[in-house]
């Protein structure tokens, strides 16, 4: 009986290990991210600026925003691809990557260099009335001659 009861707890043994072997395999990696940096022409970082990874077959959209560093994850996405990456900012023109593909348990890199947006103003002064006169000379005084002679 004590060699039949050594036996159950061996076979009990196994089988616990095989079911937690089984249950590792079932818990399978499925997704991957998209990282990178944003900075301007010059090379400074863009802390602010909002990137969005867009799944090319399905339209999925995922956001993230740089932070302080000017750095940006977006995590747990679909591995595969292709995704479009866009970046705006304002006062920045939008860069854009396109066929990016998510490594199935890794990360993709994305980085980008933006250029500054030119910007046009113009301004227009209008006045409807003007407050300089054309004939007026402003503030006058004559002084004579014996005036100016007898000055020290």
């Amino acid at each position: 009986m004590k060699h039949i009861l050594r036996n159950w707890r061996r076979v009990a043994l196994a089988m616990a290990l095989l079911i937690s072997i089984d249950g590792l395999a079932a818990a399978q990696v499925t997704t991957g991210a998209i990282a990178g940096s944003v900075a301007d022409a010059s090379g400074g970082v863009l802390p602010g600026a909002t990137v969005t990874a867009v799944h090319d077959e399905t339209g999925i959209r995922s956001t993230a925003v740089t932070g302080t560093d000017g750095r940006y994850s977006i995590l747990n996405i679909r591995a595969g691809g292709p995704y479009t990456v866009v970046v705006a900012m304002p006062g920045f023109r939008n860069g854009t990557q396109t066929k990016v593909v998510v490594p199935l348990g890794d990360t993709a890199v994305a980085s980008f260099r933006l250029a500054l947006e030119t910007m046009t103003e113009s301004v227009e002064v209008v006045a409807e009335r003007s407050i300089i006169s054309p004939t007026a000379s402003g503030a006058a005084s004559n002084v004579s001659q014996e005036a100016i002679e007898s000055m020290p």
